[in-house]
C-alpha cells in the first residue's frame, strides 16, 4: 500500500509539475473568417448601374436667312421664293452704255447685295435703259430671272469691252413656277460686265457678238472701257 501510494504521489507529482506543452501551429485549427453576405442585386438595380447618364441637349444656334435673290444675277447657292415690294424705278445719273453708236442710260450693279437684287421686283424698266452688271474679273456667270415681271436681253460683254455674247428674250417666271426650276443663263464666252435691257432692243439697236461697247458720260474712263 505504501508502495501503492508512494506510486500515485509520484503519477500526481509529474502531471501538475511538467512544463506545458504548445501545440504546434501547423495543427491550430482556425475558424474560417466570416464574408460579409451581399444582398442579392435586384433587375432594377442592375439596369440603374448599368444605364448612362444622358447628356443635355445642345443648343441649337438661330438660322440666319440667307440673302435672297431678286433678279436676273448670279445665281446664288440656296435660292428661296421669299418676295420683295416692287423696287421703284432709279433717276437717271448720266452713266451711259454705248453700243454701235447707240446710247443706254444705265444703273450700276456694283456690290454683291446690288447684283443679287438686280431688276427683280420692279413692274418696268424704261425703253433705252438697263443695269450694268461689273464684276473683278472676266467669267461665264449664271443668271436667272426670280420674281422678274418683263422679259430681258442680256449682253454679255467682254474684258476687251466687245460684246462676247448676246443672249435674247430671257423670260420672266410663269405663275406657280418655282425657283428651282427656273433655267439658268450663261454667256459662250467669259464676260467681266453684263447689260440687262428690255427684250427686243437688243436686235433693234445692232447689239451683236464682236460689236464695241464704251462707256462714256459719267462712266467715261471708268471700269476700263
Amino acid at each position: 500500500m505504501k508502495y501503492l501510494w508512494f506510486l500515485l504521489i509520484v503519477v500526481g507529482v509529474v502531471a501538475c509539475g511538467g512544463s506545458v506543452i504548445s501545440t504546434p501551429a501547423s495543427d491550430v485549427v482556425l475558424s474560417p473568417t466570416a464574408t460579409p453576405v451581399v444582398p442579392p442585386t435586384t433587375v432594377e438595380q442592375t439596369q440603374r448601374a448599368t444605364e448612362q447618364p444622358q447628356l443635355p441637349a445642345e443648343r441649337t444656334k438661330p438660322i440666319t436667312p440667307s440673302p435672297v435673290p431678286r433678279a436676273s444675277t448670279v445665281r446664288p447657292n440656296s435660292p428661296t421664293t421669299a418676295t420683295q415690294a416692287a423696287t421703284p424705278i432709279p433717276e437717271a445719273r448720266g452713266f451711259v452704255v454705248s453700243i454701235s453708236g447707240v446710247d443706254i442710260l444705265v444703273e450700276l450693279a456694283l456690290t454683291p447685295e446690288q447684283q443679287i437684287q438686280g431688276l427683280s421686283g420692279r413692274p418696268i424698266l424704261p425703253a433705252d435703259t438697263g443695269m450694268l452688271f461689273v464684276y473683278l474679273a472676266p467669267s461665264k456667270y449664271s443668271f436667272w430671272m426670280p420674281d422678274m415681271h418683263f422679259p430681258l436681253d442680256i449682253v454679255w460683254i467682254g474684258a476687251d469691252c466687245s460684246v462676247a455674247d448676246v443672249t435674247l428674250n430671257a423670260l420672266p417666271p410663269e405663275p406657280g413656277q418655282e425657283n428651282k426650276d427656273l433655267p439658268l443663263y450663261k454667256p459662250n464666252s467669259p464676260a467681266q460686265y453684263v447689260l440687262e435691257i428690255n427684250a427686243g432692243e437688243a436686235e433693234a439697236k445692232g447689239i451683236r457678238q464682236g460689236v464695241a461697247v464704251e462707256f462714256v458720260a459719267e462712266l467715261a474712263g471708268k471700269y476700263d472701257c
